[in-house]
């Protein structure tokens, strides 16, 4: 999320909206952070943005990005609509702490049977975080270049 407060209470109006074309051009770019971090993933998230003056948030509301974006506890898992769980017992995630670019993945062989799995939960990838502080930085460095060159041409 970025959210700007204009120092004194007061922006020029030429400034107002070279802010509000640098967000849009961040929450394009954060979308797009989003997109790629996920891209893999055979469950795709929907991301939405929600807008207000000087404020952009690019959120989902998708419970499976949650679950890898901010890690899980350990926890048991059992069968819904069978008598035992099937599944392949190797497995390489597409995903890794502290890292955008998400992987193929992988499940493999031998698949094992079972009636209860103690899964030990997962490490949270902060992909929110990461993105976030990435967004940011980005957008400060474009606003003070879109500020000088609205600086240069009022000269």
């Amino acid at each position: 999320m970025i959210n700007i407060k204009p120092v004194g209470g007061y922006l020029p109006l030429e400034l107002d909206k070279v802010i509000d074309r640098q967000m849009a051009v961040e929450v394009k770019k954060t979308l797009e952070d989003f997109r790629t971090a996920t891209k893999t993933w055979r469950n795709q998230p929907l991301f939405e943005v929600e807008k207000g003056k000087f404020r952009a948030v690019v959120f989902t509301r998708d419970e499976i990005f949650g679950y890898v974006d901010l890690g899980t506890k350990p926890h048991e898992i059992r069968p819904k609509y069978a008598s035992a769980l099937r599944f392949n017992s190797m497995f390489q995630p597409k995903t890794v702490p502290n890292r955008l670019k998400a992987g193929k993945g992988a499940s493999s062989p031998p698949v094992v049977f079972a009636q209860v799995v103690r899964h030990p939960g997962n490490e949270p990838r902060n992909i929110s975080i990461l993105i976030g502080k990435r967004s940011q930085r980005r957008f400060v460095k474009a606003l003070d270049s879109a500020i000088i060159r609205e600086r240069n041409l009022r000269r």
